[in-house]
């Protein structure tokens, strides 16, 4: 039988790896850690970098390998004003996959807490985006 939170935690520790890795090769100093108090406390990131919040789902196979809506508005119940929130899924056997607010791409495109507008993309396309985002830091 599957542990959930052991398969949980290893999926994060995956996700957090490679975001670190990509920060260290585009010479970012910013690493992303895991929030060990999302286990004591309700509407927490299991993954933080600055002000982008991680919600991480690992999952086994279904009819429909696609995201749950419940699962994007937990990471949104995560993310405060002023936050971004960031879905990284993954169903057994499939590839991972992101779910993220349209404003990365467009920042013409508003912001409402109550209704993100999202983009869907593979979890090497999104460290491409998500690139782009914290070089901008480096940048200010």
């Amino acid at each position: 039988m599957v542990n959930s939170r052991q398969k949980g935690a290893a999926f994060e520790r995956e996700c957090a790896k490679h975001i670190n890795n990509m920060l260290a090769e585009t010479h970012i100093n910013d690493r992303v850690k895991r929030n060990l108090d999302q286990y004591q406390r309700k509407n927490l990131p299991d993954l933080k970098l600055r002000h982008i919040n991680f919600e991480c789902k690992n999952y086994g196979r279904r009819e429909n390998n696609w995201y749950r809506e419940k699962w994007w508005q937990q990471a949104c119940d995560a993310s405060a004003e002023g936050e971004i929130p960031i879905l990284i899924f993954k169903f057994d056997y499939n590839p991972i996959r992101v779910t993220f607010p349209l404003h990365m791409l467009n920042s013409n495109i508003d912001i409402n807490p109550n209704h993100y507008p999202v983009a869907f993309t593979s979890f090497e396309d999104f460290l491409e985006i998500l690139k782009t985002e914290v070089q901008a830091w480096e940048e200010d």
